[in-house]
């Protein structure tokens, strides 16, 4: 693997050359979940070797001794170097809602909202925070917001997102399945300085609750049990 990919976060799987379809299905995840990989083959002889010298965890023993296998991923921006398909799987998943969460739902979200955020902080943090967020998009954050057709453009692209998904969760009533896990916080914290900063009885905000038949308003409600333990 160069060590150029790294420096660019990628994840790098490691697999056997070839045309099964198993491979190819494998693959396709990285490309369905919209992750940027590079790949190195690796041939049957050479596993072993190759893992040991990626510090990959074996998987299984065969005749008392530790057994390395492929697909094993390296994410250049972790560190972390996961073998097993199941155990790819699972971490895939989670840096999907990573790079979803980043990507798709906070920076639409950010760029809805951000002209309404000095007011609600403190003096000396209203003032850095419009530096700095001015810095960050070049130009003036009620010009980030821009005129309500624009907003109207941010808000779609976000129900587009939350759209998205939806189809990635299924029928599930959180991202962690039928229980809550730590990517579902980071969206519900998000949902929440939304509901704030848009005014909970404003438009916009009725528009995200109701979407998708009222399935992100419900998702909020469903954790208000948790704000009013603290």
């Amino acid at each position: 693997m160069s060590t150029s990919s790294q420096a660019q976060g990628l994840i790098t799987l490691y697999d056997i050359p070839g045309n099964s379809e198993v491979i190819k299905l494998g693959h396709q995840t990285f490309g369905r979940l919209g992750l940027a990989f590079n790949v190195v083959w690796i041939e049957y002889p050479d596993i072993a070797t190759e893992m040991k010298r990626l510090g990959a965890a074996h998987t299984d023993y065969r005749d008392g001794e530790p057994l390395y296998t492929v697909p094993v991923i390296h994410d250049g921006s972790t560190g972390a170097i996961i073998s097993d398909s199941i155990k790819i799987a699972a971490y895939l998943d989670r840096a999907f809602i990573a790079q979803f969460v980043t990507s798709r739902l906070r920076l639409p979200s950010l760029r809805l909202v951000v002209a309404q955020i000095p007011s609600r902080l403190n003096p000396r943090s209203s003032e850095y925070f419009r530096i700095t967020r001015e810095k960050m998009f070049g130009k003036s954050l009620w010009e980030v917001a821009g005129p309500r057709e624009q907003r109207a453009e941010l808000l779609h692209e976000l129900l587009h997102a939350l759209q998205d998904l939806g189809t990635w969760v299924g029928e599930d009533e959180f991202l962690g399945g039928k229980n809550v896990c730590f990517a579902d916080v980071v969206v519900a914290a998000n949902f929440k300085w939304l509901r704030v900063l848009l005014d909970e009885g404003g438009e916009d905000w009725k528009q995200i609750e109701e979407f998708q038949g009222g399935r992100w308003g419900k998702y909020v409600k469903s954790f208000e049990k948790w704000e009013s333990e603290r």
